[in-house]
């Protein structure tokens, strides 16, 4: 399975320090797949795309992920990436809260470590599911 996952980052920042706007806040875009490693699961991201150059070269630095810049538009439920290779047009239409995931829901969503030479990354993000329509 492939997913095409948009978002836009607000108040990034390390433990213990406040966010700094330049850096903080930015629009991703990212093409990933879902596999298992020596049975952990986790995310092989196929693409990843941020439209700020200073906090996509933070990110690079930090991560190790392969990071590239893209111009990217958003609006309520409608992000646009203008990568080098490529245009894509992503919108959503939210109707309704789950009340509860289901194990696909859970399988998408909840993979939180992204492992990957030395370095382990673990976040505890809680993500809000919406029943809707997706458009590419």
């Amino acid at each position: 399975m492939v997913s095409v996952v948009a978002f836009t980052i607000k108040h990034l920042r390390p433990p213990l320090l406040p966010p700094f706007p330049i850096i903080s806040a930015f629009n991703e875009v990212n093409i990933r797949t879902y596999v298992t490693a020596e049975s952990k699961p986790g995310i092989y991201f196929i693409d990843i795309r941020a439209d700020k150059l200073l906090s996509l070269r933070l990110a690079r630095l930090i991560t190790g992920l392969n990071y590239q810049h893209g111009n990217i538009e958003r609006k309520r439920n409608w992000y646009s990436l203008n990568a080098e290779k490529y245009l894509l047009s992503i919108s959503s239409s939210p109707q309704s809260r789950v009340q509860s995931k289901i194990n696909l829901d859970k399988w998408l969503t909840e993979r939180y470590c992204v492992t990957y030479i030395r370095r382990i990354i673990c976040t505890d993000t809680r993500f809000i599911i919406l029943n809707g329509n997706l458009t590419t």
